[in-house]
C-alpha cells in the first residue's frame, strides 16, 4: 500500500512538473520567435482557393509583416480579418490543432476565406503584427 501511494505522488508530481516546464519552454520559444517577427500557427481554407493551401491544416512557422502572413512557401496578403469573435477548435478538429489555439477567418487577396490558428496568449500580438501599417 505505501508503494502504491508513493508511486501515485511520484507520478502527480512528475505530471505537474512536465506541464509547468513544458508551459515554459513553449512560452520561451514563442518569445524568441516573436522577437524574429514569427509565430507558430496552422492556415486552411473555408472557401475559394488559395496557392497551397488546401482545406486541411497548415502548420508551421509564420513570417508576419503588416497586411502578410508567409508560411513558408504560402503567401496571404490579408484583404480582411475577423478577430472579433476567435473560436477554439473544437471535437474531431483538436486531432489537427492545438487546444491552446484561438481560431480567426482572414478574407485573402485570392479572395478565399481562410482560418488561422494562433496560440491564444500569442494571438494579440500576432494580430498586432499584420494589422499595422
Amino acid at each position: 500500500m505505501l508503494s502504491f501511494i508513493g508511486e501515485f505522488i511520484g507520478d502527480l508530481l512528475g505530471i505537474v512538473f512536465d506541464g509547468l516546464l513544458g508551459d515554459r519552454i513553449v512560452r520561451r520559444r514563442g518569445d524568441k520567435l516573436a522577437s524574429e517577427g514569427k509565430v507558430e500557427c496552422g492556415l486552411r481554407i473555408l472557401s475559394g482557393s488559395h496557392p497551397l493551401l488546401t482545406g486541411s491544416w497548415s502548420h508551421g512557422t509564420a513570417v508576419l509583416s503588416a497586411g502578410v502572413i508567409h508560411l513558408g512557401p504560402v503567401v496571404v496578403r490579408i484583404e480582411e480579418l475577423d478577430a472579433d469573435a476567435p473560436r477554439r477548435p473544437t471535437g474531431r478538429e483538436v486531432w489537427w490543432v492545438n487546444p491552446d489555439t484561438a481560431v480567426v477567418r482572414v478574407r485573402a487577396s485570392s479572395g478565399a476565406v481562410l482560418e488561422w490558428a494562433v496560440l491564444v496568449d500569442r494571438l494579440p500580438w500576432a494580430l498586432q503584427q499584420v494589422q499595422d501599417a
